[in-house]
């Protein structure tokens, strides 16, 4: 009789822990940390718009991992940036999302933060720096910062979709 019980309670756990992930990514939150660059700015349009259009992205303290909040770009969470790959491309695999419009954007936001101090591949690449840099250096408060950059990004991608990419030869800019 014991193993019987102890069988029910271990299913009647797995129910319960599926139906809290299903739950879970229904209301997925998430959060950041505070500071905003170009690979971050286009992870929260990435978000925004493909992943969680209703939530907010939190801004968490640094070195926290809040419950139930999904990190990115933190060395806390998962979704981070690495050696070969931006943020941005991490959560755009890691959600599975294929819609040209957001695979439009790789190129440029991989050239941007993987390629930090080296000369860019793309002309599209220094575009996209020159005007987040632009926006960053303003006197908008942080919100304000995000609505703009993803009104940018809704624009760029647009744009990105319709022409034809610049590749620059390494070492020739």
């Amino acid at each position: 009789m014991q193993t019987f019980k102890l069988k029910t309670l271990m299913q009647l756990l797995a129910l319960c822990s599926i139906s809290n992930q299903s739950f879970a990514k229904a209301q997925e939150v998430f959060g950041t940390w505070g500071f905003l660059e170009a690979d971050k700015l286009a992870t929260i349009w990435l978000i925004k718009r493909y992943i969680s259009p209703d939530n907010e992205i939190i801004w968490v303290k640094e070195y926290t991992k809040p419950y139930n909040v999904t990190l990115f770009d933190t060395p806390m969470g998962g979704l981070t940036r690495s050696a070969k790959m931006a943020t941005y491309e991490t959560v755009l695999l890691h959600y599975n999302i294929t819609d040209e419009a957001a695979t439009s954007m790789v190129p440029y936001i991989h050239d941007i933060e993987i390629n930090t101090w080296g000369n860019k591949r793309y002309e599209e690449s220094y575009i996209i720096e020159s005007e987040l840099t632009k926006l960053l250096g303003s006197q908008l408060s942080k919100s304000e910062v995000v609505t703009s950059s993803l009104v940018f990004f809704d624009t760029l991608t647009k744009r990105t979709q319709t022409r034809d990419v610049t590749y620059i030869p390494e070492g020739t800019k």
